[in-house]
């Protein structure tokens, strides 16, 4: 499986893109909707391959006559224009014959209608006349465009009407690529409260369960969850080839159906893996990439500041580094937070599993601009979120969300005694965990509390019976006292 990003002129393009794919019948992931600090449009599809390809124009603003325009926007690292059509349409060709489109001339009150109808939900922006492009067309990043010479005149000169592109030259950065953030701060209101780390549900054979995870996730957010995290520690992101990956993100986003914000995890071993998992991820339309610590290689800070600076230049999503020491054998300073979000803007935070409540604090201290925090660890959730946290990507909110949720509302409500009383009403499944490998407690005790998970996936197997039954003990505990 493949993912492939193409930039399209215009809206209008967008739509005749939309009606071709649904005439002949391919497969329509995600459907033209707004995405991003400028509110770019994006087309989503699988093609007969399984490859996800994504058709996208940016609205940029340009100039105070002009709010709002559609602009040709650069494709992503990679693409090559035309092949989305090809491989979606196998011997698809632009028509001979284009829909009559009036140009753009650049008066205020079509822009300001167009804008208009833009905002209402419309997607009425007309293609630039003279910036039709053939397939195949841009090369090196840059989209074909005609000669100065050739375009109408109110695109000639300086030019009233600017389309952002990359700047000419080398590629920027270790890996080739440009950031896409540049002087914009990123909306961060909507990550907080409560996101269960939701446990990937496996059959009995170990397959990924499709129909299980619509149910875990219906489930979490009739409880009240503010978010949802997916493929991450407790998801067993590690036991997931790429394809079950994407596709455990694919039937995710389509469950929570834009109700809550899903947390992707996309981190890997390499900055590659990480790149393509992230890319994948903000096709399909997540709200946010939480990329854990490269693992194994035990990489330095420095390096680790490479890395994160790589996958945010690669994606338009906000990024959140994801410090989980015992599991990585990598701890993330709080001086190398603060250098990867003066490195790249879409940079917004840390989930911190480490631990050190000290640390965790340190994060929020040094940060160059407002930072997210949230807790990877349900033994200091709580502490965290007194100490400026936004909230906890939980285990045990697996088993008990409703509880959970309990917690965070009496917090925010100032009613701190009823907060930790529910705290340590967890305490006993927080001792728990250390029962059995990771993570085929969490499942069992879902499993116990009527949240079936099914099992882990090999080398990992299933509790023996007298562990089970006193793991069944404390699930019963916890519900009396809840």
């Amino acid at each position: 499986m493949e993912h492939f990003s193409y930039e399209l002129g215009s809206l209008a393009e967008i739509e005749e893109a939309a009606r071709y794919m649904q005439d002949r019948g391919v497969e329509i992931v995600r459907g033209i909707g707004k995405h991003g600090p400028g509110e770019n449009l994006f087309l989503v599809f699988k093609d007969p391959d399984g490859n996800y390809c994504e058709f996208y124009a940016e609205m940029v603003q340009v100039t105070p006559e002009h709010p709002h325009t559609a602009r040709v926007c650069h494709p992503s690292p990679g693409a090559a224009a035309g092949r989305a059509f090809r491989r979606a349409g196998r011997a698809h060709a632009r028509p001979a014959q284009r829909r009559a489109a009036p140009a753009l001339a650049g008066n205020e009150a079509d822009g300001a209608a167009d804008h208009a109808q833009y905002r209402r939900g419309g997607l009425s922006v007309r293609p630039r006349a003279g910036h039709e492009r053939r397939p195949g067309a841009h090369r090196r990043g840059r989209a074909h465009r005609p000669a100065a010479s050739a375009r109408p005149a109110h695109h000639q000169g300086a030019g009233r009407l600017r389309a952002i592109r990359r700047p000419p030259g080398p590629p920027h950065g270790r890996w080739g690529l440009t950031p896409f953030f540049t002087g914009v701060h990123m909306q961060t209101s909507k990550f907080h409260g409560v996101v269960p780390a939701m446990a990937t549900p496996f059959t009995r054979d170990y397959r990924l369960d499709e129909a299980k995870v619509g149910e875990l996730i219906e489930g979490y957010i009739q409880a009240g969850v503010h978010g949802i995290s997916v493929a991450g520690s407790q998801g067993e992101f590690f036991a997931l080839d790429t394809d079950e990956h994407i596709r455990l993100l694919e039937l995710s986003m389509r469950a929570i159906d834009g109700r809550v914000p899903l947390y992707a995890g996309t981190g890997g071993a390499t900055t590659r893996k990480s790149i393509e998992l992230t890319r994948a991820a903000e096709v399909l339309g997540v709200d946010l990439a939480l990329v854990i610590t490269p693992y194994f290689a035990q990489p330095s800070q420095d390096e680790l500041v490479e890395h994160y600076t790589a996958v945010a230049r690669a994606t338009r999503l906000p990024v959140m580094l994801y410090n989980n020491p015992p599991r990585t054998s990598v701890n993330v300073q709080p001086a190398t937070l603060a250098r990867c979000m003066r490195a790249a803007e879409n940079i917004v935070g840390i989930k911190d599993s480490s631990g050190d409540l000290t640390q965790s604090v340190e994060y929020l201290l040094t940060a160059p601009r407002p930072a997210l925090l949230f807790s990877g660890r349900d033994t200091v959730a709580l502490a965290m979120m007194f100490h400026g946290g936004q909230g906890t990507i939980s285990p045990a909110a697996n088993v008990f969300p409703e509880l959970m949720v309990r917690m965070y509302d009496a917090l925010k409500a100032g009613d701190h005694g009823e907060a930790v009383r529910i705290s340590n009403v967890f305490a006993p499944l927080r001792a728990a965990w250390a029962w059995g490998s990771f993570p085929v407690v969490i499942k069992e005790a879902m499993a116990l509390a009527g949240r079936d998970a099914g099992p882990a996936r090999p080398p990992i197997g299933a509790l023996g019976e007298k562990v089970r039954a006193d793991l069944a003990a404390v699930v019963e505990r916890i519900r009396a006292s809840a």
